[in-house]
């Protein structure tokens, strides 16, 4: 029994020291795939024979001519191709690359073995496995440039101010700062409030007319758009609540020389709505006159009874 025991130490022996000696040296990264295995015997190899940066070198001198000649990359990639032949050729081209012998082997046993066609994905595969020998890790950088046409459009569509150099991205923009920052002069207002101690001046009609309103009324009309549409289209007004117009914290207070303004003015509309009457009356008499001639003088009747 221990003679035995004795055999099997010695035998374990022996297979553990033939397996160190012929154990293969796994790559610091592990690879999927077809490729990855090449790859990972490429990276075997070069170590023992003390030589990644020779192979290294080698491939991407291959990956180069494989990405700028076109008849070498349709070589690479043809199927059909007798395997004993496209051996043959590599050999030919490898050669006058000046490409070391290790690499050599390495790649006509692709193309004997039918795999020639994944080159490029082996190479990609060593390079990962060299990055990993090398501790270096790949990183992708994304920034967040515009593109160009979208910076063109963007600024096409830019609103300038037109008085000073200053842009701004809408027109409401445009009209709050010439409103904040330029004076009625610069703006170029043709229309201006005639009430004393304002200076209010705006380049439409419209808008004069809603501030006459305000001085008027002492309110301002409210922009808020929470109230219903048919609430606005009846104009239905609820006893002591006005709903067309709320006041404002800084109201204007009417004085007496505005209010004896407000007086003439309604004065003189009042006096030009009589001129408008009487004209009227006279044009009316007049065409009675001449409708009571005409028919004087052909013998009928006059109109007035």
């Amino acid at each position: 029994m221990n003679s035995l025991n004795l055999l099997l130490k010695r035998s374990f022996c022996v297979s553990s020291r033939v397996f160190q000696q012929e154990k293969v040296i796994r790559p610091p990264v592990q690879v999927s795939g077809i490729e990855g295995k090449y790859a990972s015997a490429l990276y075997s190899s070069g170590v023992k024979e003390k030589s990644l940066d020779k192979i290294e070198k080698d491939l991407n001198q291959m990956k180069d001519l494989y990405d700028t000649n076109k008849d070498f990359k349709l070589f690479v990639e043809n199927p059909i191709l007798n395997k004993q032949k496209k051996a043959d050729a590599l050999k030919a081209v490898l050669k006058s690359q000046g490409v070391s012998q290790l690499t050599q082997n390495f790649l006509v046993l692709l193309a004997e073995s039918g795999r020639l066609i994944k080159l490029s994905s082996i190479i990609s595969s060593f390079e990962m496995i060299m990055r990993a020998h090398r501790n270096e890790v790949q990183v992708e950088v994304t920034s967040a440039e515009m593109p160009k046409h979208l910076i063109e459009c963007k600024a096409s569509r830019t609103f300038p101010c037109g008085i000073c150099p200053m842009f701004f991205a809408s027109k409401q923009g445009v009209s709050n700062h010439q409103a904040q920052s330029h004076s009625a002069e610069e703006r170029g207002t043709i229309y201006r409030c005639n009430h004393i101690d304002c200076d209010f001046g705006t380049n439409t009609h419209r808008n004069l007319q809603r501030h006459l309103n305000m001085h008027i009324t002492g309110f301002q009309r409210s922009r808020s758009r929470s109230r219903s549409r048919s609430r606005s289209r009846s104009r239905s007004i609820q006893p002591g609540v006005n709903n067309y117009f709320e006041p404002q914290p800084n109201q204007l207070q009417l004085n007496e020389e505005q209010i004896q303004q407000e007086e003439e003015l309604e004065q003189i509309r009042h006096e030009q709505e009589h001129v408008e009457q009487e004209e009227g009356l006279e044009k009316a008499q007049r065409r009675r006159t001449a409708i009571d001639s005409t028919r004087s003088r052909y013998g009928t009747g006059s109109t007035r009874e």
